[in-house]
Formats: structure tokens, C-alpha cells, sequence
């Protein structure tokens, strides 16, 4: 009688030792598969392949892309503007800024910041603000002055 019932608690003890390692490697298996998911290599490769800005601005453009030479036309005007700060005479900038007339446009107290700006491609003249605190704002004379387009219902 003995021997049978050793033999069966070394098989049992076996099959424990025998699931646990079984468990063990799947454990082991499935941490690598979420550590390295197939096709992640390829997934970096790509990452690496464009800068992080080109995915930034894909997702804010309309109507097929940004147009060719926008960025050059736009790096010019930044280089033409430090150039004028850097030879205008001392103060002179911040006298223009306090000399400026500010005007509220809006019809209540708004927080002031813009969230986004949107420039038709069409009619360059034509500028979108959007506030944070809600409402829209159009300009047809390139910023001199907006009117709200905002739904007055809203």
C-alpha cells in the first residue's frame, strides 16, 4: 500500500512542478510580447524616419497640406523681423507698443486667450480667432479689426 500512494504524491508533485513552470514561461512570453509587440521594430524605424514636428502639423492642416514654400516663406519673415528689432534704436519697439491704441472689440469681458488662428488659404486677408472662453472672431482686413461670428444663442 505504501508504494502505491508515494508513487501517486510524486506524480502530483511533479505535475505542480510541471504547471508552474509551463506558467512560468508563458508568463515570461506573454511581458516580452507587451515589451516588444510584433512589428515594433518597424514602428520605430519609421518614428525615427520623420522629425516629431511632421506629425504635429499633419494633423493641424486643411485641405491636403501646407503649401510648397510656406515654411521658407515663413522662416524669411522671422529673419526680416529680428533683423528690423535688432536695428531699430533702443526703446523704440516698446514706444510703438505703448503708443498703439488697444481697442475692445468684444461684446463681454473675455479671458484673452487664443486657443487657435486660422488664415484662409484663398483670401489671405481673412483671419478666424478662436477664445478660450468660447466665441469665434473673423477679420477680412487682415487683423485691423474682428467682428464675432460666434452663435449669439450660444
Amino acid at each position: 500500500m505504501k508504494a502505491p500512494r508515494s508513487t501517486i504524491v510524486a506524480l502530483l508533485a511533479i505535475m505542480v512542478v510541471a504547471a508552474a513552470a509551463f506558467g512560468l514561461a508563458s508568463l515570461r512570453r506573454s511581458s516580452e510580447t507587451a515589451a516588444h509587440p510584433p512589428g515594433a521594430t518597424e514602428r520605430r524605424e519609421k518614428r525615427v524616419k520623420t522629425p516629431p514636428e511632421d506629425s504635429f502639423l499633419t494633423q493641424r492642416v486643411v485641405h491636403g497640406g501646407i503649401p510648397a514654400g510656406a515654411m521658407e516663406k515663413a522662416r524669411a519673415q522671422v529673419t526680416r523681423a529680428r533683423v528690423a528689432a535688432r536695428s531699430a534704436a533702443p526703446g523704440q519697439l516698446a514706444e510703438q507698443v505703448a503708443a498703439a491704441r488697444w481697442q475692445f472689440v468684444g461684446p463681454t469681458n473675455v479671458g484673452g486667450r487664443i486657443v487657435d488662428v486660422a488664415v484662409d488659404p484663398v483670401a489671405p486677408d481673412t483671419i478666424y480667432a478662436a477664445a478660450a472662453t468660447g466665441g469665434v472672431w473673423k477679420s477680412e482686413d487682415a487683423g485691423a479689426q474682428f467682428t464675432s461670428i460666434w452663435p449669439s444663442g450660444n
